[in-house]
């Protein structure tokens, strides 16, 4: 029987491993999951997966967010709220006796 050892390195399930980007929109900064953009967006998608230039941190940290000069607040909420719908609001119910 194999054992892992701590010298092993963990197993990381792709599906729970989210790869965050940053975008600027007005004077905000929003750090939400890559996922939703490039499963929704064949656009998103290619600039994620296209060659960057050398040294380029684009969207890899609230210092330096992918600029949207077109976007207002409100249309880029409205955006997260269709790619991240909000969890369903848990409810205590009292069942009479």
């Amino acid at each position: 029987m194999n054992l892992p050892t701590t010298a092993d390195p963990a197993q990381k399930p792709k599906s729970y491993m989210y790869q965050l980007v940053s975008f600027k929109v007005e004077d905000r900064v929003y750090r939400v999951p890559r996922h939703g953009f490039t499963e929704s967006s064949e656009v998103f998608e290619s600039m994620f997966t296209l060659p960057q230039p050398s040294g380029s941190k684009e969207g890899e940290s609230d210092e330096h967010p992918i600029e949207l000069p077109s976007c207002t607040k409100l249309e880029f909420e409205s955006l997260l709220e269709v790619l991240y719908p909000p969890a369903a609001s848990v409810s205590t119910f009292v069942l009479p006796r």
